[in-house]
């Protein structure tokens, strides 16, 4: 399957049946996820002092971002919630391994990885002062999208045309990046 048509089946998930579909973020940022990752580790040139002590962080929740890699966006198992408050314990060690100039570029690269829907997280909308309004607004173009999608993904299969469907999400989501980023005021661009 698809990256697309994966994020497209997470999103339109994210709404119960016969109620507007409304985006949260998934409780676990990307962070835990990108310092695995050595072009992120080679991004933040990381001192040979640096390296043993990322593994070791990471080596450390591992058994909980396992455990978590099944569950939904926001667990509701009592076992699932903590699993991600140890890795979000965890990932207070983070500061003391990387420098602040580090840890400002892992915080890019976060908001670069989740693109637009890193809006809907509660640090990048404070910081850019996302007022309740462009929330709403945020929030009323999102479901729409997941309503568009999944009209798409019905007539498609339904006229045997499965294979066109990336390419047609991919518009959607393309508009609905659009769309969040008109929201946006100057000063918050």
């Amino acid at each position: 399957m698809s990256d697309v048509i994966w994020i497209c089946v997470m999103m339109m998930t994210a709404a119960s049946v016969g109620e507007p579909a409304e985006y949260t973020p998934p409780m676990l940022g990307p962070a835990p996820y990108l310092i695995r990752d050595p072009a992120v580790r080679k991004e933040l040139k990381l001192t040979d002092r640096q390296k043993p002590l990322l593994e070791s962080l990471c080596g450390s929740m591992d058994e909980h971002l396992f455990v978590l890699r099944n569950e939904p966006a926001v667990p509701e198992e009592p076992s699932a919630l903590r699993h991600v408050q140890a890795v979000e314990k965890a990932m207070t060690a983070l500061p003391k391994i990387l420098e602040p100039q580090q840890l400002k570029r892992l915080e890019q690269l976060a908001f670069q990885y989740e693109g637009v829907m890193a809006l809907f997280r509660s640090q990048p909308a404070q910081r850019l002062q996302i007022s309740p309004h462009q929330q709403r607004r945020m929030q009323f173009f999102f479901a729409r999208s997941v309503e568009q999608q999944e009209e798409i993904v019905q007539r498609l299969r339904e006229d045997g045309l499965e294979e066109m469907m990336a390419q047609e999400i991919q518009q959607i989501q393309y508009l609905l990046a659009q769309q969040l980023l008109k929201l946006l005021t100057d000063p918050q661009l």
